[in-house]
């Protein structure tokens, strides 16, 4: 009987706060014989976004049956530069590890107990996997064995030793070739750089959801003579207070603006600024690395692939025949990684899976099939200029809607677009909302050639040309780019390919908005009591839940019935 593999990140902060500090996105994954049978999320169930309080749900988990446990079960545990040891509020589940004093690309052994009643337990088989290599092989059950001669990078902003790190693939060996702190200046622009905060207003604890803003905002500055050399030769202002950067401003550049004013010129060209600083040094150290190691695929994870600019630029240098980032590259994909690497290095195999993995805690409603007639029904109020929310099975890994956890409406309609993003979402005025499309149209609106694999995860962006202009008129940004998931077959979405070839069919709409189901600061919905509550809160005009299509402003009348 082989074994299975569980793959869980919670280590515990390092200060106790009602907000993630040092450690976030807490997650728990488990593969038996190379599938993956249980993931979630734990902000989807907590309701608490980026939640890292895994020790206090773990336990009722296990008794309630929702996660599997037994001694036939391989442990395994991704660190933080935090520490190695999980221990479970109760103290019944204690994993203990001393991790290497350098990055390797092996597990290292590690002690873990499991008491499962009274003063009954047993040892069980335990590991642990340093946060790097976690997240280098998140890429496994989403593009499958690695591809010979590749490089697989990791960035985020801190991981156990390093916050970059490069590994390669020969012969069927990873093997580490660098691991450092080098560009943490850059990552940091993205999380706790005194001027990131300020300009977008983050107050304590709102660090984790700078980077997707602090990007959304630099779409609407411009490249300014100077300012460059001037950021640098203040060292970013990583460590002056505001008032010290208002005082440099205000002498160096004339500047009498508010910093926190994001429709002013300058404060977006900052953001341009910390982007484009972003980019230029990964991609110098890519073209580096590159050039020693001379690789064919690049394979990158953690929180700095989702740097949608970034990866444009990455498929654009050419240095790489192709980029594959998982869905889940951030943090939450760390458990995935974790399990996957022990299948990997048990079996010598993990099966290719769709990004919808979050499945824990749904009971019967994973298995609702959508109904033919929802399609045609829905398409008829989406042509209405309707907004409506869709909740289907099981919710995808990573932060990225993609279908099942999505609210949809017209593409081509600004005005629908800022109702959705401003009035429903209540996000910031000048982020922009993703459409989704199928990959026959894209040339309608682009004249980019291959589309890159990643785009089926919505993550990279496209330039937009005159004649998409319109077709796309509520998900083009600042800068002419929309970043579009392209369904190139019906098996990727069924439900997105039919709902999309109906739309087209019938009303020549091309386009959707997809943007995530949740208000802005929450977990994307999980549950579809989740579902009907977000989507009275938002005043979206129906929600789709499985086989059911229920419509607003009590959500209690099942359409179809």
């Amino acid at each position: 009987m082989a074994r299975a593999s569980l793959g869980i990140y919670g280590i515990r902060d390092r200060v106790s706060a009602p907000y993630p500090v040092h450690v976030h996105d807490h997650s728990l994954c488990r593969i038996e014989e190379g599938m993956i049978t249980h993931y979630v999320h734990l902000e989807r169930l907590s309701r608490r976004k980026y939640d890292n309080r895994l020790d206090e749900f773990l336990e009722t988990w296990i008794r309630q049956g929702l996660v599997p446990w037994d001694e036939n079960t391989d442990v395994i545990s991704a660190n933080s530069h935090i520490g190695s040891a999980f221990l479970s509020k109760n103290g019944r589940l204690r994993l203990e590890t001393a991790p290497p004093q350098k990055i390797i690309s092996e597990l290292y052994p590690a002690q873990a107990w499991y008491q499962a009643r009274h003063w009954e337990g047993y040892p069980m088989q335990a590991w642990g996997i340093s946060h790097e290599l976690a997240h280098v092989a998140s890429t496994l059950p989403f593009y499958g064995d690695w591809e010979e001669n590749s490089l697989h990078v990791h960035l985020d902003g801190a991981a156990s030793l390093s916050n970059f790190s490069a590994f390669t693939f020969r012969s069927g060996r990873l093997q580490v070739v660098e691991a450092d702190w080098e560009l943490h200046p850059y990552t940091s622009l993205f999380n706790v750089n005194p001027l990131s905060r300020a300009i977008l207003g983050a107050e304590k604890g709102g660090h984790n959801s700078l980077a997707g803003k602090l990007m959304g905002l630099a779409a609407w500055g411009q490249d300014r003579p100077g300012l460059d050399e001037w950021l640098r030769r203040h060292a970013f202002f990583a460590e002056q207070t505001i008032d010290e950067f208002k005082r440099v401003a205000r002498r160096d550049l004339g500047w009498k603006g508010e910093i926190h004013d994001t429709h002013d010129p300058l404060v977006q060209s900052l953001a341009f600024a910390f982007q484009k600083a972003f980019r230029n040094a990964l991609m110098a150290r890519l073209a580096r690395l590159q050039e020693k190691e001379t690789c064919g695929v690049l394979y990158f994870t953690g929180g700095g692939a989702l740097n949608i600019g970034t990866n444009r630029a990455i498929i654009r240098s050419g240095l790489f025949e192709d980029l594959k980032i998982p869905p889940a590259c951030p943090d939450s994909g760390l458990s995935i990684g974790a399990a996957a690497f022990m299948e990997w290095k048990k079996y010598g195999r993990v099966k290719r899976h769709s990004p919808y993995l979050n499945n824990v805690g749904l009971g019967s409603f994973l298995h609702q099939s959508y109904v033919p007639e929802q399609i045609a029904l829905l398409a008829q109020y989406l042509h209405e200029r309707q907004i409506w929310g869709v909740c289907l099975g099981a919710a995808e890994a990573g932060p990225r809607a993609l279908g099942n956890r999505s609210i949809l409406a017209r593409a081509d309609h600004p005005d629908l677009a800022r109702r959705l993003s401003q009035e429903c979402k209540r996000r910031e005025w000048f982020r922009p909302i993703a459409p989704v499309m199928l990959a026959k149209n894209l040339p309608r609106v682009s004249h980019q050639g291959q589309v890159p694999d990643i785009a089926r995860y919505m993550l990279v962006d496209f330039s937009i040309h005159a004649g998409g202009e319109k077709i796309l008129a509520g998900a083009v940004h600042q800068d002419g780019t929309s970043r579009i998931q392209i369904i190139k077959e019906r098996e990727d979405h069924p439900f997105l390919y039919d709902l999309l070839v109906c739309l087209e069919e019938k009303y020549s709409i091309l386009a959707l908005l997809n943007t995530s189901f949740n208000q802005s600061g929450e977990p994307l919905v999980h549950s579809p009591a989740d579902a009907r509550k977000s989507a009275e809160a938002m005043g979206l005009d129906g929600v789709v839940l499985g086989n059911q299509m229920v419509y607003g402003p009590d959500y209690g009348l099942d359409l179809l019935n």
